[in-house]
This record gives structure tokens, C-alpha cells and sequence, in this order.
């Protein structure tokens, strides 16, 4: 099994193979789930939202405001989903 691992072909094929995988099992678990998922940034937060209808690419970019009410609503704003 070792020396069928030898040689860098073998292994990008390997790693292609996996990331198909993945690829595919994400894409039929869409059909019954929505998946968010969400990196916040200090300035922005990016989305990305996955469903049956298809992928959804997201970025809001932040606020300031002097009133805590006003914060409060910008942050439930940038929430992802």
C-alpha cells in the first residue's frame, strides 16, 4: 500500500478525489439544509449561505454610531442568515 503513494500525481489525484467528495456530499445535504457559514472581519463579515436554490455570496460592511440602540441594530444587521 506505501509505494502506492509514491510519485506526485498519485497524491494530487488523491487530494482531488477528497475535495470531489466533499464537493458532492455538501451539495446533496443543500437539498434538505441550509448551511451558513460566516467570517467576521473588523470592518466587514462575509457570508456564504448554501440551500436547494442555489450559493449565495454575502459581505456587509460595518457602521459606527454614538447610541447603543443604534449598535445593537447594526450588529444584528451584519449577522449572517
Amino acid at each position: 500500500m506505501r509505494e502506492f503513494f509514491k510519485g506526485w500525481k498519485r497524491k494530487v489525484g488523491l487530494v482531488t478525489l477528497v475535495m470531489a467528495g466533499a464537493f458532492t456530499v455538501s451539495w446533496v445535504r443543500s437539498f434538505y439544509h441550509m448551511d451558513v457559514y460566516g467570517l467576521q472581519l473588523p470592518s466587514m463579515t462575509f457570508c456564504v449561505m448554501s440551500n436547494a436554490d442555489g450559493i449565495l455570496f454575502d459581505h456587509r460592511t460595518r457602521w459606527r454610531s454614538r447610541d447603543s440602540d443604534s449598535d445593537h441594530l447594526a450588529k444584528k444587521y451584519l449577522e449572517c442568515g
